[in-house]
């Protein structure tokens, strides 16, 4: 299948503009001189922080890498092609079971000690060991201790209630990663954190992303998460899989759980704006101007199929209100001070879904208990599920 594209005229910058900044496509591999020089610096410097604040520059040479590292873990790679037929997906899919057989073969161990979980090398290492440990291993689990003169990898603290070695009775068996522009190669604090408890992952690139095929849209991206979906559902039950997104990642997350609510799916949600809307009146005056002005630039272009998707301008809250009854556990993870997905957008959102029928837990994370890299201050770039106050609860409902 060939890569689909569209023509663009010297009028339709700023339509560009607008879809840089929902969905980062200008730093892709591909894309032209003019994109990466200029328009990715747009993205990174002139709207401030780009998309809902999240910006991230994005090394395409270090994702592959890192995707190289996640195959020699033991994950299986697999290309998906949605219903428009207008892209292809990169998907990666991690079992526990691969990777446990894969590292008792070379004589280690992947175990429960106690209170926490924990990978042990052989008593005699081996080159194939070190080499597996050094290239696949350490690069996703990074917790590394010395013990009794050998070195282990942690992957899972707090963790005296989460049944790692039986699936017996377990409320997850797979966490599904949904993606909003941003490479599953810059996830690895996501697939440790749910791998390491002994919980499968998948994760996805969504077209026009490092080795996925296409161009994003709104429609086009409710496309790749249901053929993601599609995909998943053949193995696992929906009861049994929960969809975990941050910040505008939530957007087609909660795309896919609406389709999944009536069959008992399951919702992990970090710092969730209500809509794309809300964020939009809360980023700098520079990307706000230039969304009033093109704002349906982040449609599905007429030519394309992915016109059969209902477009609703990333409208979460309204996708809630739209839902039948369903049983699936919610978890909503607001942080203090966050005011791009403030925490009474969290708690509106909460309240719906109980009236839905869903169990809802929301949590609230202090931004210094859990920024994702040391020296941010944002409180929309905290992690919650860094929070080591918060280890407890979570496994509670995801374990």
């Amino acid at each position: 299948m060939g890569r689909v594209t569209y023509n663009y005229s010297f009028f339709a910058f700023l339509p560009r503009i607008i879809r840089l900044c929902v969905f980062k496509f200008a730093i892709l591999p591909s894309s032209t001189f003019y994109e990466r020089f200029f328009l990715n610096r747009f993205h990174n410097n002139a709207a401030g922080q780009g998309f809902g604040g999240c910006s991230q520059n994005f090394d395409a040479l270090r994702a592959q890498k890192t995707v190289d590292s996640f195959k020699k873990l033991g994950a299986k790679e697999h290309f998906l092609t949605p219903q428009d037929r207008e892209a292809k997906l990169q998907v990666m899919q991690f079992k526990v079971s691969d990777i446990k057989k894969k590292i008792e073969s070379l004589g280690g161990s992947w175990l429960k000690d106690g209170d926490r979980i924990l990978i042990k090398g052989p008593k005699q290492e081996t080159p194939d060991w070190k080499e597996y440990y050094e290239t696949a291993l350490k690069k996703l689990f990074t917790n590394e201790k010395i013990e009794n003169g050998s070195k282990i990898l942690i992957t899972a603290e707090n963790a005296g209630n989460v049944p790692f070695q039986s699936f017996w009775g377990r409320k997850t068996d797979c966490v599904l990663l949904a993606r909003l522009g941003r490479s599953f190669a810059m996830s690895k604090l996501e697939i440790s954190y749910f791998l390491g408890k002994g919980i499968d992952v998948c994760a996805y690139d969504t077209r026009g992303v490092l080795n996925s095929e296409g161009e994003p849209s709104e429609g086009g991206l409710y496309n790749d998460i249901e053929a993601v979906g599609d995909f998943l559902f053949q193995s696992y039950s929906p009861k049994k899989t929960c969809i975990y997104g941050s910040c505008g990642e939530s957007f087609t997350a909660i795309h896919l759980f609406k389709k999944y609510h009536r069959l008992g799916i399951n919702l992990f949600l970090q710092n969730a704006p209500a809509s794309m809307g809300s964020v939009i009146k809360k980023i700098n005056w520079i990307a706000r101007s230039l969304f009033q002005f093109s704002g349906k630039a982040i449609n599905a272009p007429k030519n394309s199929t992915c016109r059969n998707q209902k477009e609703d301008g990333f409208d979460s809250s309204a996708k809630i209100d739209s839902l039948n009854q369903g049983s699936g556990y919610v978890i909503l993870a607001k942080t203090i001070g966050d005011t791009t997905a403030p925490p009474e957008e969290v708690q509106e959102m909460g309240d719906k879904l109980r009236k839905k029928g869903n169990f809802v837990s929301i949590l609230k994370s202090d931004p210094k208990d859990s920024q994702s890299r040391p020296g941010h201050t944002d409180p929309h770039l905290a992690e919650p599920i860094r929070n080591p106050h918060l280890q407890a609860a979570i496994h509670q409902q995801i374990c």
